[in-house]
């Protein structure tokens, strides 16, 4: 997946999902502290959603083995992986 506004997405914003926050509120440069003044709007928050249904699309797939559905990322992107794991795991 595509982390939102960063890499590919950040200019291709067909089918994005809206983003409430829109930088508007005080941040620093970068996404970590986009939208933190609420946790509704919290720009990782709406990250994780995006990997736990992007694991969701990839196993419901027909080509798909849903058993062998796996996630892995370096650096932001490792921790992001951690999202889906975090779901089965409880």
């Amino acid at each position: 997946m595509d982390t939102r506004g960063q890499g590919a997405s950040a200019t291709d914003h067909a089918g994005n999902t809206a983003d409430p926050d829109g930088g508007g509120n005080p941040q620093n440069p970068g996404f970590m502290t986009r939208g933190i003044l609420a946790r509704e709007h919290y720009y990782y928050r709406r990250v994780y959603a995006d990997v736990v249904r992007a694991v969701d699309a990839a196993k419901a797939h027909g080509a798909i083995d849903p058993r062998q559905v796996a996630v892995s990322g370096a650096s932001q992107g490792g921790g992001i992986a951690t999202a889906d794991h975090v779901r089965v795991c409880r």
